[in-house]
């Protein structure tokens, strides 16, 4: 299921991917969910890429991206739902790497792989691991998950009953939904890593994606925070026990690396923002000379 919108481009891209490994209607269901897409004809370009094989479903207006992709969980119809939005793409063998994974471990509720990440243009930036050395029921999945995204977002197929006993992605979220939706599957249950050495999806980083609006301001930061803050309250006492980590380590990490994102692309501004939120969440010296580094002056 694809939410969209006003990504053409990307869109079909990320269509072509799906069908390159298509096993049949009567196996897979595919669908796109625009939400008032302004800049061009959802449905036009879908018929062009592959009449009747794609079903289409457009709000009279927007939603809000986080409300689409639970439209997306409402309208799926099949046992396991994979969400893939308009931006990324599937890799070769996909879908039978997870139904594999499906087969061998019925009672995952949520299975992952790892990710390559990708530029406007599809080179490859880097690439992201499940966190385990070998295919198969992830271990303290859900201890880890709850102080830092563990789950390679592209990739992740939760059972359609899963979503039905925990719910569809908190809407009042922008940055983490994902983050704190494998929380609650994982928790329904265990999570599976189909594979850890082949990636099996493609995340694309682009200015024009909701991300990399959101990391210039302030609200990616509160929300790592918070989602923690909530993420933690969860643990039961044995699994708190077992903690030996600073607890906003990673958001401090990641606001550090979105910090040389946007002073690389000239935003010096948005890059203080975020050396200041990794200063907030991990005060330590590394991170203050960081800082420091920013605001002197450059000889």
């Amino acid at each position: 299921m694809i939410p969209t919108y006003n990504r053409s481009r990307y869109l079909k891209e990320a269509l072509e991917s799906v069908l390159r490994q298509d096993p049949g209607r009567d196996r897979m269901q595919i669908g796109v969910l625009d939400n008032a897409t302004s800049t061009f004809d959802v449905k036009h370009m879908i018929e062009n890429i592959s009449p009747g094989r794609i079903e289409y479903i457009r709000h009279s207006k927007n939603i809000g991206g986080i409300k689409n992709i639970n439209s997306c969980i409402a309208a799926s119809r099949g046992l396991y739902v994979h969400i893939l939005h308009d931006d990324d793409m599937v890799l070769e063998d996909f879908y039978l790497i997870m139904e594999d994974a499906i087969l061998e471990n019925s009672t995952g509720t949520i299975f992952m792989a790892p990710i390559i990440g990708i530029d406007e243009n599809g080179h490859e930036i880097g690439r992201s691991f499940p966190p385990c050395a070998s295919p198969g029921v992830i271990q303290n999945f859900r201890l880890e998950q709850a102080f830092s995204n563990r789950a390679p977002t592209q990739t992740l197929v939760i059972p359609r009953a899963v979503y039905e006993r925990v719910g569809g992605y908190t809407e009042s979220l922008s940055f983490t939904p994902d983050w704190e939706m494998a929380f609650r599957a994982a928790s329904d249950g265990c999570a599976v890593a189909a594979t850890t050495t082949k990636p099996l999806a493609a995340a694309r980083w682009h200015s024009g994606s909701d991300s990399a609006k959101i990391i210039q301001g302030t609200r990616h930061i509160i929300e790592m925070k918070t989602t923690i803050d909530e993420l933690v309250g969860r643990l039961t006492q044995s699994e708190k026990a077992n903690v030996h980590r600073k607890k906003y380590s990673f958001p401090a990490m990641a606001a550090a690396h979105y910090a040389s994102i946007l002073k690389n692309s000239g935003n010096k501004w948005g890059a203080l923002i975020n050396l200041c939120g990794a200063l907030m969440l991990e005060p330590t010296a590394a991170r203050l000379k960081s800082l420091i580094r920013e605001l002197l002056p450059t000889r």
